[in-house]
């Protein structure tokens, strides 16, 4: 995720940053229901934030 990588660089806490899907609804079928669930992606970011760290 490019955007985890940026955040991380510029002294952000990605993993911070991705509570933000918990203010969200998880929207399935509808309007961007394309998107994975918002546990998913928070997930994703952790991931990508361990592998950067090298963990």
């Amino acid at each position: 995720m490019p955007r985890t990588k940026i955040a991380l660089s510029e002294g952000f806490d990605p993993v911070l940053g991705a509570g933000f899907f918990d203010r969200l609804p998880d929207l399935g079928d509808q309007f961007l229901g394309s998107h994975p669930p918002n546990a998913q992606r928070k997930a994703q970011v952790r991931a990508v934030v361990a592998q950067l760290r090298g963990f």
